[in-house]
């Protein structure tokens, strides 16, 4: 009997002691976990806290184990595997929700939105480091609401929004951040990346100085030093700094992104100097990489990459192939842009209702206070009366959303293109010009409209063609005050519904004359698109009274000018293969105009197209 006691003692006594033991192994990988990822040693940080994962189990800590799965998600994502990281983030967040740990929920939230921000699910990123910011505001933890929002203006930068995105940078830092902390390295790190999007790398250069205090060897902002210098097309100084982040992180335990960000820096570069085996190299195995990872971005930049290259070379086959990949992914990536709009669309109504709300409490709480009965009749009038507005306001804000919503599954133009329209009915809106707001959406969805009724088809009538020239030009103008007008004419010979063109051939070229020609100058402009059939070919002259080519290359960026002219050539490759010929001036030409006294007053485009009638276009449908 003496003995059977002794044994439950001894039980009672070393049960305790083992989950002590677990608790002290987990917070002791916990914490050897943080060290590795200090040093962006992901490899070894994410098999410790597999360790920690394995013992906190054991205690049945939710605490414990949303920690330790929080540093592996942190783990795989210095990786590269961002699909997996997210669903080890969210696994985290599920067990620290059930402990009510307010700061690690958010910190978790913070990293999720980083990584969603990786995949391009801007809508849960937004949605991610939102709740992020108001959990740190309860533990007032001012460096954390700091960092998210950055986080916040990044995601602003990424969906096209600079405007918004400057303004949130410049609150983190009215918040005043220690020179060489953390926050503030990542605070002037997100500043000069957003003025390096916006065309000011020399302002972007000042950022990137700051953010090198406290880390003056961060191999991250050596990357943006290599993408500064490539901007200012000194190529010497940015192989330097592209080949030593490549050599820091070629090791598979260091950062996956920047390996991948320094290939394609380095392939730039290899390129603009003419050194095309080089460029393809390294350009296929930053590819490589990207396909590996699942990163659209990079793998979006690596094939516009070898599309350039082959296309130097000869190789028209592989640079169209890459180029069509290429064109996938950016339809892709900006149709999750394009949630994001929406997504900080609907936050700004729910907030308006909420608004809208207070206010109604307010004015039922003091009617009701001071009323008498004929005052109290007239003001129940006057409140029906507002909110019969505020109901039909809210109903049309609701129904815009429901057509934006639709539009973002199927949007098939250009993701540029499409936040300038995006951006202009907010001016017209921030103007009070509702009349102008509603007449622009108005035509911007018929447009949207005809080009999701003509994806599926790479051939389309004439008549269809300038009937979406047609809605992009009268928008063209009403954005911008009727600046320019513009003519089509046709001889009486053509019938615009027997003849066929490429779908969405014409809209670039005029794009490129109202944007680099007209809006350059004080005078009225004026563009003018004539049509004429010669035997079995229609020719399309496209006429402005713009400042003419030369001062609209100098008023560009170097490498707008390199993307523009590419984008022309591919266009007009593009009719080449319509027409079944190879590429050359006799499909399109470009050329100024001059007037009596022999000075440049436009620019002509001359482009040559196949007539196709209704046998053939059936068979390309």
């Amino acid at each position: 009997m003496r003995s059977w006691m002794l044994l439950f003692l001894m039980i009672g006594y070393l049960c305790p002691l083992k989950a002590q033991d677990a608790e002290q192994l987990c917070i002791r990988y916990t914490r050897q976990g943080g060290d590795y990822l200090a040093e962006f040693r992901a490899q070894e940080a994410l098999s410790v806290y597999r360790k920690a994962l394995s013992y906190a189990y054991e205690t049945g800590s939710n605490f414990y184990i949303g920690s330790a799965l929080k540093g592996m998600g942190q783990a795989i994502w210095y990786q590269g595997i961002f699909k997996e990281a997210a669903d080890t983030m969210e696994s985290s967040l599920h067990y620290l929700r059930k402990q009510d740990q307010a700061w690690q929920t958010a910190t978790s939230l913070r990293l999720l939105s980083n990584i969603y921000d990786e995949l391009g699910n801007y809508e849960k990123a937004f949605a991610a480091v939102t709740e992020a910011l108001e959990l740190y505001k309860t533990v007032s933890d001012r460096q954390n609401m700091l960092l998210s929002i950055v986080q916040m203006g990044v995601l602003y930068k990424n969906i096209g929004d600079y405007a918004m995105s400057l303004e949130l940078l410049r609150k983190a830092a009215a918040l005043h951040p220690s020179r060489g902390n953390y926050d503030y390295r990542e605070m002037n790190t997100r500043f000069g990346d957003l003025y390096m999007a916006m065309k000011q790398p020399d302002v972007a250069l000042s950022f990137y100085r700051n953010a090198r205090y406290g880390s003056p060897s961060n191999m991250r902002i050596y990357l943006k030093f290599g993408d500064y210098f490539l901007f200012k097309n000194q190529l010497d100084s940015a192989y330097y700094y592209y080949h030593d982040v490549y050599l820091n992180a070629k090791d598979s335990s260091k950062n996956i992104n920047h390996k991948m960000s320094a290939l394609l820096g380095l392939s730039n570069v290899y390129y603009n100097r003419n050194r095309l085996d080089e460029a393809l190299q390294t350009a296929t195995e930053a590819l490589h990489d990207g396909d590996l990872k699942g990163t659209r971005q990079h793998r979006q930049n690596a094939h516009f990459l070898l599309s350039k290259i082959y296309s130097t070379q000869g190789n028209t086959t592989l640079a169209f192939e890459h180029y069509k990949q290429y064109e996938q992914l950016k339809d892709s990536i900006s149709s999750d842009q394009f949630k994001g709009h929406l997504y900080t669309f609907k936050q700004k109504n729910d907030l308006e209702k909420r608004a809208d709300e207070l206010r109604f409490l307010k004015q039922q709480r003091n009617f009701l206070i001071g009323s008498i009965a004929i005052i109290s009749v007239l003001g129940i009038s006057i409140f029906f009366i507002i909110a019969l507005r505020h109901k039909n306001e809210k109903l049309q804000l609701q129904h815009r959303s429901a057509e934006l919503e639709m539009q973002a599954l199927r949007a098939q133009m250009n993701p540029h293109f499409i936040f300038n329209c995006l951006s202009a009915i907010n001016h017209f809106i921030v103007k009070n010009e509702t009349d102008l707001a509603s007449d622009y959406l108005t035509r911007f969805s018929r447009l949207i409209r005809q080009v999701l009724a003509h994806s599926g088809k790479s051939i389309i009538t004439l008549e269809e063609e300038l009937s979406m020239l047609k809605l992009y030009l009268d928008m063209e103008q009403l954005r911008f005050k009727d600046a320019f007008d513009y003519y089509i004419h046709y001889d009486a010979g053509i019938q615009p519904s027997m003849v066929s063109v490429p779908s969405l051939l014409l809209q670039p070229f005029c794009e490129n004359a109202i944007w680099h020609g007209l809006l350059h100058q004080s005078r009225k402009g004026k563009l003018t698109i004539d049509f004429s059939l010669y035997k079995n070919t229609l020719i399309c002259k496209i006429t402005d009274n713009g400042i003419g080519r030369e001062k609209a290359a100098a008023m560009k960026t170097h490498a707008e000018e390199k993307q523009g002219s590419y984008g022309l050539k591919l266009t007009a490759e593009r009719l080449a293969l319509y027409n079944g010929s190879k590429y050359s001036a006799d499909d399109f030409s470009m050329a100024d105009v001059h007037d009596k006294d022999g000075n440049i007053a436009g620019t002509v485009v001359i482009l040559k197209i196949r007539n196709q009638f209704s046998d053939d276009q059936d068979n390309n449908h």
